[in-house]
């Protein structure tokens, strides 16, 4: 526990408007609540910029400058704002839009996969986000899998959370702020660790998507853990024996060493490969094709059934 969650226990009401329900998590730069708004009734996630970065001015300026552009997106790819608030005790909180459901984290650590079609359809719908937010002209800097939330287990309802803020990391690895840093090393492009001399931009999360993918379609993430430097000097490779051309050669076109090779917008990627070099997908599969599924949860189901669905469930 800390100041904040120390001092905003379930029943405590902000500004007369939002009740405190309970802690969702703690990680990034403070806490996130689950909360209500008690004007509509409707459910809200409440982050609250922790007391270790209040008094941290860049702290302070992300926090707002990232809620003034994301205030500005309207998009189905990305968690709904509601507003921003300022308590007399100067906490800075961000109130969004409720998910029921988990991070994409919590299915790949229980070994879930997708094929690689439903990979490239995933990836579709994060890259609109993602062109979107570059719309507004920012950077996300932290994709990873613990920052885009799957409802219901959906991936086609997958949105972006966590702008490098309030993220919940619990059990994940931690998100990095220093003076010239933002994200995770895991997930990471060269150019945020210094090893290509180009600003952060948009390509910088068209990297990190890149290797969120790869995780999801089940191999390994160069670097992932440790010696991200080192793996990210060159272009990552992806054996089409393995992917697919389809997904092989948009993952290749994400992780360009160089950022000025990556494509941007990212989203016409993903709509050549679905139209052009994807397999028609199982028909057994098309049916279920959406929804994630725990697969601790599915393991009484019959093995052939199972089978047919492999292609469009993560595992």
């Amino acid at each position: 526990m800390n100041a904040v969650t120390d001092s905003l226990k379930p029943g405590v009401v902000v500004q007369d408007t939002y009740r405190i329900d309970a802690l969702l998590g703690e990680g990034g730069m403070g806490a996130t609540f689950a909360g209500r708004n008690l004007a509509t009734d409707h459910p809200v996630a409440i982050k609250v910029i922790s007391a270790a970065f209040a008094g941290n001015s860049r702290a302070v300026e992300l926090f707002r400058r990232e809620a003034n552009l994301l205030r500005t997106i309207q998009h189905e790819a990305v968690v709904r704002y509601e507003t921003t608030l300022l308590d007399r005790e100067g906490r800075l909180y961000l109130v969004m839009e409720k998910l029921d459901g988990h991070p994409l984290s919590h299915y790949v650590q229980r070994g879930a996969r997708l094929s690689p079609e439903f990979t490239l359809r995933l990836g579709g719908r994060l890259a609109s986000g993602l062109d979107a937010i570059a719309s507004v002209g920012t950077v996300h800097r932290d994709i990873a899998p613990d920052n885009i939330f799957v409802p219901d287990g959906d991936i086609q309802e997958a949105k972006l959370i966590d702008f490098g803020l309030a993220s919940n990391t619990i059990g994940t690895e931690k998100s990095i702020l220093g003076d010239d840093f933002a994200g995770k090393f895991s997930y990471c492009a060269p150019e945020q660790l210094g090893v290509v001399d180009a600003p952060v931009s948009p390509r910088t999360d068209a990297y990190a998507l890149g290797l969120v993918l790869m995780k999801v379609a089940g191999f390994p993430v160069p670097g992932e853990g440790k010696g991200a430097g080192a793996a990210r000097r060159a272009d990552i490779e992806i054996p089409g024996d393995l992917a697919g051309p389809a997904l092989g050669h948009v993952l290749w076109q994400l992780l360009r060493a160089d950022p000025e090779a990556r494509p941007s917008p990212i989203t016409p990627a993903f709509e050549r490969a679905l139209t052009s070099g994807a397999p028609p997908p199982d028909p057994v599969a098309r049916r279920t094709e959406h929804r994630v599924r725990d697969p601790q949860a599915q393991a009484h189901r019959d093995g052939a059934s199972r089978s047919s669905r492999r292609g469009a469930r993560l595992r």
